[in-house]
């Protein structure tokens, strides 16, 4: 008897629900096409999601860069994709010989015919000859090739990268060629060729400028049109570990002194303790339904599932941006009057006090964001995560 047709989905790196939901979305429809998954997880404890639709979870490798606190990688310069490799960890010593020999033990086990990968560049190198793969999600981490190497970021002001791609390329190719894999001709040929999938609107596309073809929407798991714009009561708060370290983030989130859903995965007990007595901190996450129709605004770190989310259900936001395109999404949100946004680093207990009031308290501020919001329902469609689907099938059917 043939046996079914196997998926490996794999993440690497990266903070926050995005990739989480963006796996699940992309294996609920290889799941319906009867294709068997494995889910290769940077955070495993999410494993009761996958468990539901059917998908056994494992740790996937970690990279030298990310066994740390959460604010880790991402806290080095980026003019280009390669500087986030490198941040990584990826060109360290070993670090990818021992990400090829995890990934070959997983290959021996469950005997993958297709990797997807999700921030996942070690999953991408130990299919590279043995597998198809295809590359998706956030499109700033999936960034246009230019004469022959990733494009530059369009913040910066430097003409190079942080680091050299042929320096990059030249350590794993050392790594490659003692596992006695096929080496790379250039960095850029980490990604697989004709199967990238970026995803997320243009508006907040860091390389939208660069790209031949525009990034796919980004997935919003059980988005619907709202029938009705309702107010909503309190707040809804979703934010990253590493603030724990800035204590006036929750200092001023407490100040604010309206009643808040709290969401922050690792809240440690000491900083629980000294929460304010209006926040309420829910330990597993919630529902989009319940985000986009329960609180009256929402404070988050400018994901761009989230932020369109927010915009498409006519919800203020206040976004502590971290990265350049939550950045993107920030400014966009602030300039159209939509909600507030500083860089996490620049945020003290004043700004987020008085911007999550106004974001909870201003009517007209309320009135805008639902007048606005059909605008944004056309970022909602179509799913990312089936078009996705659809191309693994696709190479899943050839001989």
């Amino acid at each position: 008897m043939t046996r079914p047709r196997r998926a490996l989905l794999a993440w690497e790196f990266g903070a926050g629900r995005t990739h989480v939901l963006q796996i699940l979305g992309l294996a609920r429809h290889l799941r319906e096409a009867g294709v068997e998954c494995l889910a290769a997880l940077y955070e495993p404890s999410l494993r009761d999601e996958f468990a539901a639709i059917g998908v056994p979870v494992i740790q996937t490798y970690v990279w030298p860069g990310r066994r740390r606190l959460a604010a880790g990688w991402h806290e080095g310069e980026v003019r280009a994709f390669g500087d986030v490799l490198v941040h990584l960890g990826m060109t360290f010593p070993g670090a990818l010989g021992a990400a090829l020999t995890h990934y070959d033990g997983v290959f021996a086990l469950f005997q993958p015919d297709v990797v997807l990968g999700d921030n996942a560049p070690g999953a991408l190198l130990a299919a590279r000859g043995r597998v198809p793969a295809i590359a998706f999600g956030t499109n700033a981490t999936l960034p246009p090739v230019r004469d022959g190497r990733f494009a530059l970021r369009p913040d910066t002001q430097a003409e190079a990268a942080m680091f050299d791609e042929r320096d990059i390329r030249d350590a794993l190719n050392v790594e490659l060629g003692a596992a006695g894999r096929p080496c790379l001709s250039e960095l850029t040929d980490l990604l697989p060729a004709g199967s990238i999938y970026p995803f997320g609107p243009p508006a907040f596309d860091t390389y939208a400028a660069q790209r031949e073809t525009p990034a796919l929407p980004p997935y919003l798991a059980g988005f619907e049109r709202p029938t009705r714009y309702e107010r909503g009561e309190g707040v809804f708060a979703y934010l990253h570990g590493f603030v724990q370290g800035a204590s006036a983030i929750l200092d001023g989130l407490s100040d604010a002194q309206r009643a808040t859903t709290l969401y922050l995965p690792g809240l440690m007990p000491a900083v629980r303790e000294r929460l304010g007595p209006a926040i309420r901190v829910s330990d597993r996450a919630l529902p989009q339904a319940w985000i986009l129709s329960g609180p009256r605004c929402v404070l988050h770190h400018g994901g761009l599932q989230l932020t369109t989310a927010c915009l498409a259900a006519g919800r203020p936001q206040v976004i502590l941006a971290k990265e350049l395109d939550n950045e993107i999404a920030g400014r966009f949100v602030g300039e159209r009057g939509l909600g507030f946004a500083c860089h996490v680093t620049q945020a003290d207990a004043a700004f987020v006090r008085e911007a999550v009031r106004a974001a909870h308290d201003d009517d007209l501020l309320a009135a805008r964001c639902r007048e606005a919001a059909a605008e944004f329902l056309v970022w909602t469609r179509p799913d990312p995560t089936r078009i996705v689907a659809d191309a693994a099938r696709r190479l899943l059917q050839r001989p």
